[in-house]
């Protein structure tokens, strides 16, 4: 058995706790205690600006959201591209003309020599589609917001 002892100077300038020894004799061993939490923050006011601006920033976006007839426009595509480049890591090969082809039923797109496989864009608009399903769900699920 390897028994491996906490080097206690390693410690020594945390600033997320103290190293206390606990015990007595040779039952005796070093102890990372963390501060509690949360942790002090000091004022910074220049932070503060900067969060209230983008605060105002958004409440002003979320404005224009509510007025806009069908917000959905304006989302889409940036869940579409979010679902072809997240289902790019698994190694699918389409892209986002590839996507609105096949919605509009147009896949393969007339003049491209090499489409993509139509299970690669079914996959993504899987994505896309769950995506959707998802969010439509936040309207009657019990979801705390913060």
């Amino acid at each position: 058995m390897l028994i491996v002892q906490m080097d206690p100077e390693r410690f020594r300038d945390s600033t997320a706790g103290q190293v206390i020894r606990v015990g007595q004799g040779e039952a005796a061993y070093w102890a990372f205690v963390p501060h509690p939490l949360p942790p002090r923050l000091a004022a910074d006011w220049e932070l503060t600006a900067i969060l209230s601006d983008a605060d105002r920033a958004l409440a002003e976006l979320a404005g224009l959201g509510r007025s806009m007839p069908n917000p959905h426009l304006l989302i889409g595509p940036f869940v579409r591209r979010e679902a072809v480049l997240s289902s790019r890591i698994e190694g699918t090969q389409a892209d986002l003309a590839d996507l609105y082809a096949y919605e509009a039923g147009q896949l393969p797109l007339p003049g491209l020599e090499a489409a993509p496989s139509e299970a690669d864009v079914r996959e993504v608009l899987n994505y896309v589609n769950a995506l959707e399903y998802g969010l439509k769900r936040l309207e009657t699920l019990p979801v705390a917001c913060a």
